[in-house]
């Protein structure tokens, strides 16, 4: 049985395929679980401790993550980001009354659809799936309550091909397109 910290290289192992044989792996214990491994050597695993996959992804404690999440972290930098589509994105906590309305729940948070957060707010309770918010104005980033609308499904598929044909979307992309052709 090997001993914690031993190092020899992945060819020694006879496990082909699985480790290079060219470099060096090292056995290893998970302080969370005991569970003992074989790892490639790395720095950050070179004192014989690493976790384990299935420990990596439970709740991390504070002696992990000293710093915080979210605003408490270093790296915040404001909790919004934009999505391919165009509209922003909001990373809330799971503190937040609105919380059962995120998506891609993790590390003690979500996020939403700063639209949907908008108009949730507005209206002092959580949206449904089948309530859609529509932006009046086309500009999928501009999430004042004023250019928010809240619809059904239905009418927001009336709305996707009856809107294209309104004057102010017609005015908002020969504008779009202006700045497009200067930059």
């Amino acid at each position: 049985m090997p001993k914690i910290g031993g190092i020899i290289h992945g060819r020694d192992l006879g496990k082909a395929g699985k480790y290079s044989a060219g470099k060096k792996v090292i056995y290893c214990k998970c302080p969370d679980c005991g569970r003992e491994r074989w790892l490639t050597l790395r720095p950050q695993n070179a004192s014989g401790y690493s976790r384990c996959q299935s420990c990596c992804g439970k709740e991390v404690s504070a002696k992990w993550l000293p710093h915080g999440r979210g605003e408490n972290s270093p790296h915040w930098k404001g909790g919004k980001t934009l999505h391919h589509q165009g509209y922003v994105i909001c990373w809330i906590s799971e503190d937040s009354p609105y919380y059962p309305m995120a998506t891609h729940r993790r590390w003690g948070g979500g996020t939403i659809f700063e639209h949907r957060l908008v108009i949730a707010q507005s209206l002092k309770r959580c949206l449904e799936r089948q309530e859609h918010v529509h932006h009046i104005n086309g500009i999928k980033s501009d999430n004042r309550l004023e250019n928010l609308e809240l619809i059904s499904q239905s009418n927001h598929i009336l709305y996707k091909s009856m809107c294209a044909h309104c004057p102010l979307r017609k005015e908002v992309k020969e504008l779009k397109e202006k700045l497009r052709l200067k930059g």
